[in-house]
């Protein structure tokens, strides 16, 4: 591995995982139990597919029963409205500025999408879905640099910030920036570039699945 790449931060999964037991609004530990049992979770007056068909397109995750922004892994690619709205809740988030809780950062350039971090999130995203895990390292034993590698991302530096369980962007983005090393990803001035995925899915152990890869390439 060239000596000059720097992995900035994966960010300990177990911080979101923390947050999220401890989240009031929506009560994620009651989703995520209606979830598994099979009695859907109710929204708002909504079904859990109801809510599904209101907050992402129609698709299906890796497992076969989940619900995903289409996407496509070849040599282009399309932001969907989704992911705009997560690069805008990024971007809204660098602009501020950020007490991150053991550092403050001023605010910060906005990034640009890119596809080949966007493909390495569907990569991750898809893989956590289908085998029903929550970590920084893939089922197959990899992780992120090794995946933004398997992409064709040429990076200097990257980051990599993972949650569960949320149901919006915002509410995503609040929760992540509540934890100081996924704080210091989204601010972080080294990156230049970032790409997302989701999966929104029924019968695991979260109703959903984020992957949010920071790069900036040679």
């Amino acid at each position: 591995m060239n000596s000059a790449k720097t992995l900035v931060s994966t960010a300990s999964a177990a911080v979101v995982l923390l947050f999220l037991s401890g989240c009031q609004q929506p009560d994620v530990a009651s989703l995520v139990e209606q979830a598994q049992s099979g009695r859907g979770v109710d929204l708002n007056g909504q079904n859990y597919q109801q809510y599904l068909d209101q907050v992402g397109n129609q698709g299906d995750a890796a497992s076969g029963a989940g619900q995903t922004d289409s996407h496509d892994t070849g040599a282009g690619c399309a932001i969907t409205e989704a992911q705009q709205k997560m690069l805008d809740e990024i971007n809204k988030a660098r602009a501020a500025g950020q007490d991150c809780g053991d550092e403050v950062f001023p605010p910060a350039p906005p990034l640009t999408w890119n596809c080949k971090l966007e493909q390495a999130a569907w990569a991750h995203t898809d893989d956590m879905v289908r085998n029903n895990f929550f970590s920084h390292t893939g089922s197959d034993g990899l992780d992120a640099g090794n995946r933004l590698d398997a992409a064709g991302y040429n990076w200097k530096v990257y980051g990599e910030n993972l949650a569960a369980g949320f149901l919006t962007e915002e509410e995503t983005i609040k929760g992540l920036l509540k934890s100081p090393g996924h704080c210091h990803n989204i601010m972080n001035p080294k990156f230049r570039e970032f790409g997302s995925a989701r999966v929104f899915t029924e019968g695991n152990d979260f109703i959903s699945y984020w992957t949010h890869e920071f790069g900036t390439a040679f």
